[in-house]
């Protein structure tokens, strides 16, 4: 059996490539990590781009790039992507065919998918392999149920993905996962937070923190403490489902699929959250991401830079007692200077 293939449909305008587009190779990359496929990135374009275009594109990290041209395309004419999308699938049989979740990348492969007569989801989340089977992950309901979707074995599957969920080249400077357990020491917890204060932040400039709190919280007493917290440390505060259902923070506050899709954020601190999926895509592009949780087999910590096992009350001691003196330094460094009389 031919090796399976994972194709990005790589989409341009111009000279210009669509990140969103690019981020999708983040999924290609753990196709060939976790099940060895190949994979392969499309580009359709006008023929006098071909050139800057192949620049622009050969040093993605991709097995194969194809960049097909035509003379006669043009962005919005569909039907000739989806000829040469067509033709392109019919020589190198992908499993698998990806495209961003934009309005052109929807109507090229739902017009693909409809004459290759193969199957097609749109707004994904999630992938993966089994008994040769894709299997997909979308969310149903206004986000609030998910639903797993599956071809037959064998058979090419046809997505769009959900925009801002996944990040081409994310940064991996610091040690994936640390478990800290519950009699290592509040100065242990301490050291591994101001450690990586000290590598996103070596300029002392303002980190950008969102502080999400989950049921693990407790009560409104701990909510309350975070909120005041996170007052003294300029943060942002959001949090789960359950937690807005309880009223502890307003609808606004929603962080997830069915919430806000967090981006830009230096730090995010979780706090006794547990890991639901449509929790986690909404944080996977903050630099960094601490869960903080009492069950050290927290769904919540393969998503994380950092676990640390323990009190959420022990460590929220600990991140005001780190970050005030962050803020110290910040201002003393900004606005501290003396002049001689």
């Amino acid at each position: 059996m031919n090796q399976y293939m994972v194709c990005i449909y790589i989409e341009s305008i111009d000279v210009k490539v669509n990140k969103d587009s690019l981020d999708l190779i983040a999924i290609s990359n753990k196709f060939k990590r976790e099940y060895g496929f190949k994979t392969c990135g499309l580009v359709i374009c006008n023929t006098k781009y071909q050139e800057s275009l192949c620049e622009l594109v050969g040093d993605l990290e991709l097995d194969e790039i194809h960049v097909e041209h035509n003379e006669n395309i043009f962005f919005y004419d569909e039907e000739i992507y989806t000829d040469m999308l067509y033709g392109f699938y019919e020589e190198h049989k992908p499993l698998l065919v990806l495209g961003g979740n934009t309005v052109h990348s929807k109507t090229v492969l739902a017009r693909f998918s409809y004459r290759a007569m193969i199957g097609m989801c749109a707004d994904c989340v999630d992938f993966w392999i089994k008994d040769n089977k894709v299997y997909t992950m979308r969310p149903i309901y206004n986000g609030t149920m998910f639903a797993d979707i599956c071809t037959k074995e064998n058979q090419c599957m046809v997505c769009t993905v959900r925009k801002n969920l996944f990040e081409y080249k994310r940064e991996t400077d610091i040690e994936p996962l640390i478990k800290v357990g519950k009699q290592s020491g509040i100065h242990q917890l301490e050291q591994i937070i101001t450690d990586i204060v000290d590598v996103r932040n070596d300029e002392k400039k303002h980190n950008k923190i969102m502080i999400g709190i989950g049921n693990g919280i407790g009560n409104i007493d701990n909510v309350n403490k975070v909120l005041h917290i996170a007052q003294t440390l300029f943060a942002d505060v959001g949090g789960t489902r359950m937690v807005i259902e309880n009223s502890w923070l307003p609808k606004s506050s929603q962080i997830g699929l069915s919430g806000k899709i967090l981006k830009d954020y230096d730090l995010y601190i979780a706090l006794g959250i547990s890991g639901a999926y449509q929790h986690v895509c909404g944080v996977l592009k903050c630099k960094t991401i601490i869960a903080i949780n009492l069950d050290e087999n927290c769904e919540m910590f393969r998503y994380s830079d950092v676990g640390i096992v323990g009190e959420v009350e022990d460590a929220l001691n600990v991140l005001e007692r780190v970050f005030r003196s962050e803020k110290e330094s910040i201002k003393e460094s900004s606005y501290g200077c003396k002049f001689d009389d």
